[in-house]
Order: C-alpha cells, then structure tokens, then sequence
C-alpha cells in the first residue's frame, strides 16, 4: 500500500484538514487537576471577556456551558466532563465542526440574542455576525492554503491558556549510553524492578513502567531514577606528548635523552574515586662513551694465539631515569557526587510558550 499526495500545498486536500483540535499540551490529564480559559490575542484590560456582554470567550464558544454536576449554566469553568469536547486522555480540545452549533445552546441568552429563525419551516437558526466583536475576529487567513504555516500566528486571534497535571508511564532520563544495570527506580517510596515493573532502553534513555506500577500512577507520584552514564562525546580529554634528543659529544661520546609526558582530565569539576584526573612525566638520560688503546689490544693478545691488529674498544654507558606521577590533580576523589542522582525537565506553562490558536471557521 501507499500513500499518495501532491508534492505541494494542494486546495482540495487542504480542505480535508482537521483544524478543530488542538493539543492541550499533555496526555493522560488528571481531570482534578485541569483548568483552561480562552482569551484574545489583542490589547485587552479582560481578556477574557467578550466585550461589555458578561460573557466570557469560554462561555460564546460552549467550553462553559453547565456546571460540575452537569447542569446547564456556566459556573467559570471548562466543561471537562464533556468528553466529546475535551479529551483528557489524549489531550485534545475538539471543537464540534458545525462551529458555532453547538457551542451556545440554542435557548441561551446569549445565542438568542444574536440569532435569528432563518429556516421558518425547518425551525432553525443561523447566526448573526454583525453586531458582534466576534465578526471582527474570524480569521479565515490561517484556513487558507495560500497562506504558510509561519504565518499563522499573524491572524490569529484566541489563545488557549490550559493548566494541568498528568501522568505518563514512558519518560526520558535526557541522557543516553545508560550503563546497565546501574539504575535504580523507586515509585512512590517503593524500588522497582527491571522486567517485572519496567523496562528500559539504555541507549536512548528511556524508562517505561508497566504493570502494577503504571496501573498505581498519579499526577502526584514521585519517581526517582538513579544511574551511571557513560558520553558518546566530550568525555575526559587524554593528551599524550614525548620527545627524543641525540647530541654527539666529539669523538667517540655521545649524549641523549627521552621524555614522556600523559594527561587525563574529567568532566566536570568533581572526581569520582577510581575516575581521579592525573598526569604523569617519565624521562631517561643516556651517556655512552667508547674508548680505544692499544694497551686493551697487547692484552688481548697475550691470551689468544696469534696476533691481532684489530684495535680492541671498551664502552661504556649509563643511563638515569625519573618518573614524576600525579595520579590526582585535583587532590580530592568524591565516593559519590550525587549531581546525576537526578534528572529533571522544565516544561514551559506560560502564554509564550504555547502556540496562538483561534476558532474554526464555517463558511467563510
């Protein structure tokens, strides 16, 4: 099987588009903990009000239509019991594609107030755009497919302010080339165990719990992982430098000398006991000298029969060696730092950083 589609921006398939969902930031939402209003995007003292009416944007656009009991009246909060609507699970806000039926109840003050019966027979509504702020902020510049993503947030409009907690049971440590069997993951005060109540990639880092523990998992659990990780890159820097020196002395003398000199650093500024930064110079001096007299010759030759005319040599060499180690520059080993106890990610809540959004548009 596959999947065909044009290589560019194409109008017919553009249409085909959902473009009444929108994320609200997380998955698995615990529904206790979640609170959205919907505001304008333009110069406002309230925000989230729409106008001098006395509603709110929640209330024109049928996110706050009942109350927690499910009784029709707005109470001030998003109606996350509708499930249609808001789909805490998967973390979505689904506006109905019949924008704006039905997000005022038809026998709402408000929706009456800017409706009027245009199907006598079929007794129906239709809505009323003018005389109302709401026909100054369609924006039917981001439903077009001329216009590119990037300049979305140029029309629009709206913004969705979600808050909430939620639970996952697949993180990530935000680190990688996790060292087996060094972890350990303790789920509200209790230690897991590998294969039993989670599993783990230790290339990538990423724990998944499973079982007991994921079906006990709340917004308000506390997970700690503990590990050891070994970077792919910027590890302990090693440098490792020597040189060799010959000098001929005159004659038969001559001079030399070698040195060795290694490096290894860490990351970080702490050393861990058996990981120490050290560094260690290693030389040696040699001196040969080679000497020659007849005498050594006459000598030979009192012990050998026949004569020998070949000078004979005696050499002589020394040699001195120093080997300087410092196997811990820092002077100090740690047992155990503790910075890599924990691992944490900050997920921005506030209006920047979240994606401007505006409501769906029906035939514009």
């Amino acid at each position: 099987m596959k999947l065909l589609k044009p290589s560019g921006r194409d109008y017919f398939t553009f249409q085909y588009v959902l473009r009444n969902i929108y994320s609200l930031g997380g998955s698995n939402i615990e529904p206790g903990s979640f609170e959205m209003t919907l505001e304008t995007t333009a110069p406002d003292d309230q925000p989230g009000q729409h106008g001098d009416s006395g509603y709110t944007y929640m209330n024109v656009f049928g996110l706050d239509v009942e109350n927690e009991q499910g009784i029709a009246g707005a109470d001030g909060l998003a109606d996350k019991r509708r499930d249609t609507t808001f789909d805490l699970v998967n973390g979505l806000l689904k506006f109905p594609l019949d924008m704006p039926f039905p997000f005022a109840p038809p026998d709402s003050a408000w929706y009456l107030a800017n409706a009027e019966k245009a199907y006598p027979q079929g007794g129906g509504y239709t809505f009323l755009w003018d005389g109302t702020r709401l026909k100054n902020d369609r924006t039917p510049e981001i439903y077009d497919p001329e216009t590119i993503p990037s300049q979305y947030s140029q029309y629009a409009k709206f913004v969705l302010i979600p808050s909430h907690a939620s639970a996952s049971s697949s993180f990530n440590l935000g680190a990688s080339n996790i060292e087996e069997g060094s972890e350990s993951v303790v789920l509200d005060g209790r230690t897991l165990t590998r294969g039993v109540d989670y599993e783990i990639d230790y290339l990538f880092g990423e724990v998944t719990l499973k079982g007991e523990a994921a079906a006990s998992l709340t917004a308000d659990s506390n997970i700690q992982v503990n590990y050891q990780y070994a970077p792919f890159f910027g590890g302990g820097q090693s440098s490792l430098l020597g040189f060799n020196v010959a000098y001929d002395l005159g004659g038969d003398s001559k001079l030399s000398t070698t040195w060795l000199y290694e490096s290894n650093a860490i990351v970080g500024h702490r050393a861990k006991l058996g990981e120490e930064p050290s560094r260690t110079l290693v030389g040696n001096l040699n001196l040969s000298h080679t000497l020659k007299s007849s005498l050594l010759t006459d000598i030979a030759n009192a012990f050998t029969i026949g004569r020998r005319e070949r000078e004979s040599t005696l050499q002589f060499r020394g040699e001195a060696a120093v080997s300087v180690p410092d196997p811990n520059t820092k002077d100090k080993a740690y047992v155990e730092d503790f910075e890599g106890a924990e691992s944490s990610d900050l997920i921005s809540l506030s209006r920047l950083g979240w994606y401007q959004a505006s409501r769906p548009v029906q035939g514009v």
